[in-house]
């Protein structure tokens, strides 16, 4: 289960890919493609491992003019989603 505090990363398993204004991620473990609209592919590009869930929530709330709190909750709904398919991994130490 994501928390505010922990860094996330795209894992092997998934590639991603920005179209239009859309994102789409590919599952290459299944085959199954994803589509996360705009404001899924940002939250995507984030996931890099650099930042916390919690930086990640307010740029998203400040860019899109959302409350904090429902973009923290979304987000991390959100990651858990991706937590379950595989296709972020929480990482210990910030990458970069």
């Amino acid at each position: 289960m994501a928390d505010l505090t922990g860094r996330f990363r795209q894992t092997k398993r998934a590639a991603g890919k920005a179209l239009d204004d859309e994102y789409l991620v590919l599952d290459l473990g299944s085959g199954d493609y994803f589509g996360l609209g705009e404001a899924g592919g940002v939250i995507w590009e984030h996931l890099d491992g650099t930042r916390t869930l919690a930086e990640v929530a307010d740029e998203i709330a400040e860019r899109y003019g959302i409350d904090r709190g429902r973009a923290r909750s979304d987000l991390l709904a959100f990651v858990d989603e991706l937590l379950e398919r595989d296709l972020v991994e929480q990482v210990d130490e910030e990458v970069g």
